[in-house]
């Protein structure tokens, strides 16, 4: 079994909330760095400017959020 970890900090990307209409769309893909395969199912979250998480997604089949 493999074992993948992806930590991504986006701050201060949102600001105090959530997405509001104008902001800034953040999407990719999670790859494993051994295969090159998708990474499914991977929770990826958007902290702000002081850590603190605002959105949180799993990531898709593809690998995509």
């Amino acid at each position: 079994m493999t074992a993948c970890r992806a930590v991504w900090t986006l701050a201060p990307l949102l600001g105090a909330g959530l997405p509001a209409a104008g902001q800034d769309i953040v999407t990719g893909r999670l790859v494993d760095e051994v295969t090159g395969g998708p990474v499914a199912g991977a929770m990826v979250a958007v902290l702000d400017g002081d850590g603190v998480e605002q959105l949180r997604r799993l990531s898709g089949p593809s690998g995509e959020f």
